[in-house]
Formats: C-alpha cells, sequence, structure tokens
C-alpha cells in the first residue's frame, strides 16, 4: 500500500494523497451497521456509493450512515436515483450536485449520478458515482449522458480539475458502457503503480467478475489499488471478510491517490 495507508489526507509541495472508494451497498438490505463498519475501516476521504436508499422516508437513514461512518454527506439519494457520495471532514466541497437518467418505465429502478468537487490545500478534485443499469442499450446511453452532463454540473470538469468516476458499470472491462464512460480516462485496476492482477469485485461471497470501476483523468495518479474480500487481498486490520460478506453482494474498490503530480 501507499503512504496513504492510514487513511488521513496529506500534501506536501503542491501534492496531496487522498484515499476514494467505490461501493455498491445494496439499500442497506443487508447489515446495516457492517456497511458503517466496512466504511469506518477503509479510512477514506471520497465514498462513491451505489444503491443507496433513495425514497424520501429513508434520506435521514443515508445522513445517518455517513455519520456513523465518519463522514459526511455531500450529496446524493434521492436526487440522484441512489448514488451518493460520503467525504471526509478535512474536505472542503467546493460544489455538489446530483441529476436523474431516464428510465424505460416508471416502475424500473431509479439511475442517476452524484458529482462533488473537494478541494484539500488548494488542490481541487471532482468525483462522480454512477450505477448504470442491466440493459446493454441502457448501459451505453447513460454513459454518454454522464460523461456529456459531467462538464455542465461541476465547475472545471472540462479543464484542468482532476476527474474521476467511480461506479457498479454492471458489465466487465472492454464493455460498450465502460468504453463509453471511460473515454480518455484510466482504468486504475490496470494502471496504478503497484496493482497486480485485477480484483473481481463480485459477487462478495463468490468474486468472480470485475464489474466496479474507478476510472481517472489527468492529474490523477493511482498509487495504490484493492479489493478487500477478493481472493488475492491480504486484508485489512480492523476489516474481516464476514464484514464485507454480511455487509454487501459488492465488494468495495480502494484506490488511493496522488493530485497535483503532473503527467506520469
Amino acid at each position: 500500500m501507499s503512504s496513504a495507508d492510514d487513511g488521513a489526507p496529506t500534501s506536501d509541495r503542491g501534492r496531496v494523497r487522498l484515499r476514494l472508494v467505490s461501493y455498491n451497498v445494496r439499500d442497506l438490505c443487508d447489515d446495516r451497521d457492517a456497511v458503517a463498519h466496512v466504511l469506518r475501516a477503509l479510512r477514506c476521504d471520497v465514498a462513491c456509493l451505489q444503491e443507496v436508499p433513495r425514497r424520501w422516508f429513508q434520506q435521514h437513514g443515508v445522513s445517518r450512515l455517513a455519520r456513523e461512518a465518519g463522514l459526511r454527506r455531500a450529496c446524493g439519494g434521492r436526487a440522484s436515483g441512489g448514488t451518493a457520495i460520503f467525504v471526509g471532514r478535512r474536505l472542503d466541497v467546493a460544489a455538489a450536485g446530483a441529476f436523474r437518467l431516464p428510465v424505460r418505465a416508471p416502475w424500473t429502478r431509479t439511475r442517476g449520478a452524484a458529482v462533488v468537487t473537494v478541494s484539500l490545500d488548494g488542490v481541487r478534485l471532482v468525483a462522480a458515482s454512477v450505477h448504470l443499469p442491466l440493459g446493454p442499450g441502457d448501459r451505453v446511453t447513460h454513459a454518454r449522458i454522464v460523461r456529456a452532463r459531467l462538464a455542465t454540473l461541476a465547475p472545471g470538469t472540462a479543464g484542468p480539475t482532476p476527474l474521476v468516476i467511480a461506479g457498479d458499470l454492471n458489465e466487465p472491462p472492454g464493455g460498450p458502457a465502460w468504453e463509453v464512460l471511460g473515454a480518455g480516462l484510466t482504468d486504475v485496476a490496470q494502471d496504478a503503480t503497484d496493482v497486480g492482477a485485477p480484483a473481481p469485485t463480485f459477487t462478495a461471497r463468490r468474486p468472480a467478475r470485475r464489474i466496479d470501476a474507478v476510472l481517472v483523468g489527468p492529474g490523477v495518479l493511482a498509487t495504490s489499488v484493492r479489493v478487500p474480500g477478493s481472493p488475492d487481498d491480504a486484508g485489512l486490520p480492523d476489516l474481516s471478510l464476514a464484514d464485507l460478506q454480511s455487509a454487501s453482494d459488492h465488494l468495495p474498490v480502494v484506490v488511493d491517490v496522488l493530485l497535483g503530480a503532473g503527467p506520469g
């Protein structure tokens, strides 16, 4: 792991280290206390979540989850159709927003994206949490809309501010929606400085497929990537396999990044 192992944001000479997590929490239908414990144990600065409760009467529970995880809710939930972003208390939130994506019928699961611009010591990052649908054509449509909306929703996404898109893409790498969403971005599981073979993220009990992604733009250097609970992961001191399997049917993707490092 990188020097960000303790999870605390660090900075030196205009460079900032942050830890990001992408995690599908399955509507908190499993053990919600286990979800909070997983997020606490991961010690992340930005948590991009999918399948958070999205109905109006459940929103207090989403905010409560953030508090129990030692984070604060920046955006998402009902407004984003079930995606959300939690951030660490050391980060400043410069902008936050959410939007819905079109679905086929009123009874179809709502979809959307949550987007936040955070800063630490003057260094900014735009992070987006997405959850693509099950239908292949719908996934491509949503991926195109997300990329088009990012430039207008969060200041700086079309300019020099580093960008991260994280989420459950519901398809493996190389799929058409994955390619559209990741155009011009880097799949950290393929490119981090200390990563081995990309690890599967689904299911938590029998990891076999990698459908959860973290994609980064220029100005974001991934120094470490891990999937706790996957067959080749060494584990974390405060996090057991039982915790992960109790929390959700997905495993989290944990990425340490360096901002402000320049190209390469």
